[in-house]
């Protein structure tokens, strides 16, 4: 997965029960520098609750893994623009961004461009849906499709 001499964003999408979560802890296992948003409280180390704080670290971080469950609070609708810019300019600070979304519905169109690597699992979105908002992206309908069965833990890994 993500390689510590490198800045990566990483962006996992699966509907609830299906091993994001699971995923995340085994690639956040060995690392030090781990700050995660966890609104719900999966995680056990590393952790925030403020939201403010957190973008505070997230943008001054450096040589670390920044894991934002709940991605769709933070870069959604009304996206923060220094949030945006991170992940625009996020280059050379050695910064890998985990963002965790529980649909395809809820992942932005202008964050595609930014990301390395998705891992999708299944969701509950709607194909007709998919498929037109990420026309020209046959990599990520062609993975949807093979997950429209809930399995949890079986994922697919789309790489650009």
């Amino acid at each position: 997965m993500a390689n510590d001499s490198t800045d990566k964003v990483i962006v996992f999408v699966g509907a609830k029960r299906m091993g994001k979560s699971t995923l995340i802890l085994e690639t956040i296992n060995n690392r030090k520098d781990v700050y995660i948003f966890d609104p719900e409280g999966e995680y056990k180390r590393g952790l925030f609750m403020d939201i403010d704080l957190f973008k505070k670290v997230a943008l001054g971080a450096r040589n670390a893994m920044i894991v934002w469950e709940e991605a769709t609070s933070f870069f959604g609708q009304g996206v923060d623009k220094d949030l945006k810019a991170m992940l625009s300019r996020n280059r050379h600070k050695y910064v890998t961004h985990l963002l965790v979304f529980h649909s395809l519905h809820d992942v932005p169109g202008w964050i595609l461009t930014k990301i390395d690597e998705i891992y999708l699992f299944h969701t509950k979105d709607n194909p007709t849906y998919v498929k037109q908002k990420f026309k020209g992206r046959d990599n990520i309908t062609q993975a949807f499709m093979k997950l429209r069965e809930p399995t949890p833990g079986k994922f697919e890994v789309i790489t650009y």
